[in-house]
């Protein structure tokens, strides 16, 4: 008997079908654009302080959260993406905690941006994804003016030696003449 055939059994009459064609390749469930921008975003915040730091040879330790800030951002599966910016936020977040005294705190907004952008799938929860997306927005703002408002009072001192001294003398400061 092949398929399509008609067959008589104790049921009645049956029509036979064609068997189901085997599943091709599963294409991965992949990262929504607003999740990717958000993490695009955290790279690119992630990414000033290594710029203001790289003027010092001990600034390359900011290069190390940049990379692993960037890491989600070459991701395409929704699910490692996620776990990713959720390990990756969380990490940067307590290093930048811990470490505020010697100026880690500047990684904290993108690691905010990850913990974010972990849960910004609009194909899961519109409405949650848009809040998000407004959060990523305002601290996006709020670090960008920090680090303009800090390179434009460092930016007079960059031409001057490390070790400078004043040449303002006793009766300059005191008013003599």
């Amino acid at each position: 008997m092949e398929n399509g055939d008609i067959a008589a059994g104790p049921a009645g009459t049956v029509r036979l079908v064609e068997p189901a064609e085997p599943p091709g390749p599963v294409e991965p469930d992949t990262v929504h654009w607003l999740q990717r921008s958000m993490a695009g975003a955290a790279a690119f915040l992630a990414a000033v302080p290594v710029a203001f730091a790289l003027v010092n040879p001990v600034g390359l330790v900011f290069l190390f959260p940049f990379v692993a800030v960037a890491w989600p951002l070459f991701l395409r599966d929704r699910a490692a993406f996620r776990a990713t910016c959720k390990g990756v936020g969380a990490v940067l977040t307590g290093l930048g905690v811990l470490l505020t005294c010697f100026g880690m705190f500047v990684v904290i907004p993108s690691a905010v941006m990850l913990l974010l952008a972990a849960s910004a799938d609009p194909r899961r929860r519109p409405v949650l994804a848009r809040v998000y997306a407004g959060l990523a927005v305002a601290i996006t703002g709020a670090a960008l003016a920090g680090a303009a408002y800090v390179a434009v009072s460092v930016a007079p001192d960059l031409g001057k030696p490390a070790n400078s001294y004043s040449e303002d003398g006793p009766e300059d400061v005191y008013g003599g003449d």
